[in-house]
């Protein structure tokens, strides 16, 4: 699978920055890009007015609210990018107060504002125990090395 900056038989990409997701898109729409990586939920109205075409969406499977638009994972196995937000605390702090807050967090995920706001974001809600997001955050570094060190990309 190619990434940004990268290429394959037929596809060569070149990487430009943006400072955000609405400068990306306003250079697709006006043909100064001809492709973006973007979030999903700020590109949702020009896909819908037609604005924008979505060509696939990055996470492992089709999301709720586009489901006539494929994963890319459809057509290129194990492909999956996304991003996520979590909670971290100081690596001394005791036990019991991360598993209260822990707990505190999948509370407000479960229902109430907190829910909502995260739903009208369009972001997939992930409760979990801190061990199992220890275990997501590990896992995403050991990918991610992987990509790089494939790719020939230093750290400094």
């Amino acid at each position: 699978m190619v990434g940004p900056g990268g290429s394959a038989p037929g596809f060569v990409s070149l990487t430009q920055k943006f400072i955000g997701h609405s400068f990306s898109a306003t250079a697709v729409v006006g043909g100064q890009v001809q492709l973006s990586f973007s979030n999903t939920a700020l590109m949702q109205p020009l896909i819908n007015d037609g604005k924008l075409r979505a060509l696939g969406v990055t996470s492992a499977t089709r999301l709720k609210d586009l489901p006539d638009l494929p994963a890319i994972a459809e057509s290129a196995p194990g492909y999956a990018v996304t991003s996520f937000f979590g909670i971290v605390a100081p690596a001394r702090t005791p036990p019991a107060i991360v598993e209260r807050l822990n707990k505190a967090l999948n509370d407000g995920m479960a229902a109430g504002e907190m829910r909502e706001s995260i739903l009208n974001l369009k972001w997939a809600l992930a409760p979990s125990t801190s061990q199992e997001f220890s275990s997501f955050i590990a896992a995403e570094q050991q990918k991610w090395r992987m990509i790089a060190e494939q790719a020939n990309i230093r750290i400094d």
